[in-house]
């Protein structure tokens, strides 16, 4: 076989390999409007996923960004109820309607996450985290009060919960958090350090 022909051989099968790989996505799909660009993303995910509660949590989230609430609450019952025993569902369910500034349905998402899991460091951290981010600094305190009676040696945790704080235009919680980081560590340079670059940075995520 000619060079020439092989190279055609060659870029036919390629092309045909590539089409079987992404069916159904004409080639300008990812230019059109980001919105239809979620749902799509959604629904194929969902087609093969159906049970997965943490998925369908993460689709609900999906469906509240693009304006099909009706859609965003089924996902979110079957995940709750797929998932009634995972906090992790739940958390999600609440990281999805902070991001859309819905305070009441977002409490009631962590307040179960919450209750699975009371002793969840990690999980209280992130919703406190989540909820200053989304600009309800007493509601964010809050759960990030229950995390630090938990674990108040978690440094990181602390830090983090700072930048939010900073992130959010909140100087006096942000005060008060990196004293907490600094208690018992007044000689460590690092503390300091992450401190000052969270001011520098006015909260950025490292």
């Amino acid at each position: 076989m000619s060079r020439p022909a092989a190279l055609l051989l060659t870029a036919s099968v390629s092309a045909t390999l590539l089409a079987q790989t992404a069916p159904g996505l004409e080639p300008d799909f990812f230019m059109k409007d980001p919105k239809t660009i979620m749902v799509v993303c959604a629904d194929k995910a969902r087609a093969s996923r159906p049970d997965d509660s943490r998925m369908l949590a993460q689709f609900g989230g999906i469906y509240l960004a693009a304006g099909l609430k009706d859609r965003a609450l089924e996902a979110f019952t079957r995940a709750t109820r797929l998932g009634a025993a995972d906090a992790t569902t739940q958390s999600l369910i609440a990281q999805a309607w902070l991001a859309q500034g819905a305070k009441a349905e977002a409490l009631d998402a962590a307040d179960r996450a919450t209750d699975l899991t009371p002793r969840n460091k990690a999980l209280l951290a992130q919703l406190g985290i989540g909820f200053m981010d989304g600009g309800f600094a007493t509601e964010g305190d809050r759960f990030m009060r229950r995390a630090y009676a938990v674990d108040p040696t978690d440094l990181e945790m602390t830090l983090n919960f700072g930048r939010a704080c900073l992130r959010a235009k909140h100087p006096e919680h942000a005060a008060e958090w990196f004293r907490y980081a600094l208690s018992g560590r007044m000689d460590d340079g690092k503390v300091f350090t992450a401190i000052g670059v969270a001011y520098a940075t006015q909260g950025a995520r490292p």
